[in-house]
């Protein structure tokens, strides 16, 4: 999987999030809280540049990712205020402003994808709790996105060729 395609999917994931959130709370409601959220300093996200490996071979090719990401956002047709919040999810800009070119690879080795997608959910789920919602009402908008989120991790187990679900024994 490479950077590019990694964001991507973080994205339109993240699109739809706000999207059943919106759902939850309406969406003046939700623009409210994510605004009263802002930039908090203990929410910097730091990209893991660790699981990628750079792949100089094709500069031009980023420019490419970012275009399928930006289709990928468009296409989820979120109301221009959520559009705005979805660009600004932190944990991607962590990693587009990070001097990792978006062509590179994510390593493939026993659990570098796992391990990168754990650690991007629990940054996921500190930007939940960012919001600042009662305890009860972040219990409901935990279970409105948790689903949604798996996805990220099946897309991370498909593209290393990992099995999605493994055998308990």
């Amino acid at each position: 999987m490479k950077l590019g395609e990694f964001l991507r999917e973080l994205l339109l994931i993240h699109g739809e999030v706000l999207k059943n959130l919106s759902a939850v709370f309406g969406k003046t409601v939700l623009v409210e809280i994510l605004e009263a959220a802002g930039e908090r300093e203990d929410l910097i996200c730091v990209p893991y540049l660790d699981f990628f490996e750079s792949d100089n071979s094709d500069e031009e090719v980023g420019g490419a990712y970012y275009e399928s990401i930006q289709v990928g956002v468009e296409s989820l047709k979120l109301p221009p205020e959520l559009a705005f919040h979805c660009w600004a999810f932190p944990i991607y800009r962590a990693y587009v402003e990070s001097e990792l070119p978006l062509n590179a690879n994510l390593k493939r080795d026993s659990d570098s994808e796992i391990k990168l997608f754990e650690l991007t959910n629990s940054q996921i789920e500190g930007w939940l709790r960012s919001l600042a919602l009662p305890e009860k009402i972040h219990k409901s908008a935990a279970k409105a996105v948790f689903p949604t989120w798996l996805r990220l991790r099946t897309k991370i187990l498909e593209s290393s060729g990992q099995p999605v679900l493994k055998p308990v024994n």
